[in-house]
């Protein structure tokens, strides 16, 4: 072979390295989940979850971080009048002011065994339910009236793995509030991330991963090693977009907007919806990694370190055409409603159009 050949072919091979990503073991051994189920708001409402309530036979099991709907908190009731038993972990926010206090106390004495989340955690943040031991719900989306301005996503599924690590973290999570413990069994499943176990890991895993676009909706940013991990993503030549709202009501202004321009620093393209938000521009709730338009993430993860590391979390990763799809276009229709990054953060805001919280 000619010197001229050789330096050909080792040109090549290094150009195609740098361009190859490779992939963590658990991703090439994503399990397939065949019957995915997407809910959207403001597209929708909650009437899916009623829905899904209503197929209960004999358990309902329900992780959340807030409880503020009226009508939510009565469709919960009135599984519990049919005969369903009812256990709720609720974080500690579900008892901090009167109207969630409540509601509480509503599901309490209608007999939902509903106890606070373990001071183990930071804050017990999933968003996620369990009907008997076959249908599960994974989402972004607390139990909230103002859902109709909130961008959330979430997906049904009655895969038996990911249902089975649920049920086992979800009894942990109740043995934990007695005892304020905050042990968490051992995870096998592919699909499941867990604060404060593995996300941090699976999403910067999944981050590396990419080839072409990062898609992201997100409330919170601020963890050093996601930010960096975008970084490096940029410097593959990744598309990397992220998408927050401009009036946060996760942090205050300064720290988040800090957050945000350390990202453009970085090369990441980063858009926020104006406020107030109304059901036509949403406010953004979402938690999402859309990678190469091939794999997903959803849950209830903020990338901060608060979320990553210390709280109790659970999202879902999954490839499934038809809900990427979706979550695509909803993700581009909100895009084109963005707007660019202010210079300075607002003093203050009202996230959405009447002033209410989470």
């Amino acid at each position: 072979m000619k010197l001229s050949q050789l330096l050909f072919v080792l040109l090549f091979f290094s150009l195609t390295a740098q361009a190859y990503t490779p992939k963590a073991g658990w991703l090439t051994q994503l399990k397939s989940i065949d019957d995915l189920q997407l809910v959207a708001t403001p597209e929708q409402d909650h009437t899916p979850l009623y829905e899904a309530f209503a197929k209960a036979q004999k358990t309902l099991r329900i992780g959340i971080f807030g409880i503020s709907s009226q009508e939510m908190a009565d469709q919960i009731e009135k599984q519990i009048k049919r005969g369903i038993a009812v256990t709720i972990i609720c974080d500690k926010y579900c008892t901090n002011n009167d109207k969630r206090k409540a509601i509480f106390d509503q599901l309490q004495k209608a007999g939902a065994n509903i106890m606070v989340a373990t001071k183990g955690f930071t804050i017990s943040h999933w968003k996620m339910f369990v009907v008997d031991e076959s249908l599960a719900f994974v989402s972004t989306m607390n139990f909230i009236s103002r859902s109709n301005q909130m961008r959330d996503v979430g997906v049904f599924t009655s895969e038996p793995s990911v249902i089975k690590e649920m049920i086992t973290v979800f009894d942990q999570d109740v043995k934990n509030s007695a005892d304020q413990s905050s042990i968490t069994p051992d995870l096998t499943s592919s699909n499941l991330v867990w604060s404060p176990n593995n996300s941090e890991t699976k999403l910067i895993d999944l981050i590396n991963s990419a080839d072409k676009t990062i898609e992201i909706w997100i409330e919170n940013m601020g963890h050093p090693n996601i930010h960096a991990a975008l970084e490096e993503a940029v410097k593959r030549k990744v598309s990397v977009r992220v998408l927050t709202s401009i009036c946060g009501l996760g942090m205050p202004a300064d720290a988040a907007f800090k957050n945000l321009f350390d990202l453009k620093k970085r090369g990441v393209v980063v858009k926020g919806t104006p406020f107030p938000a109304t059901d036509v521009i949403p406010y953004i709730h979402a938690k999402t990694i859309n990678v190469d338009h091939q794999t997903v993430f959803l849950g209830s993860e903020n990338f901060s370190g608060n979320s990553l590391n210390k709280a109790r979390e659970l999202g879902i990763v999954f490839k499934d055409v038809t809900v990427e799809q979706k979550l695509a276009a909803l993700y581009e229709k909100d895009w084109a409603q963005a707007v660019d990054i202010p210079e300075v953060a607002p003093e203050k805001c009202s996230s959405l159009t009447t002033n209410t919280e989470e």
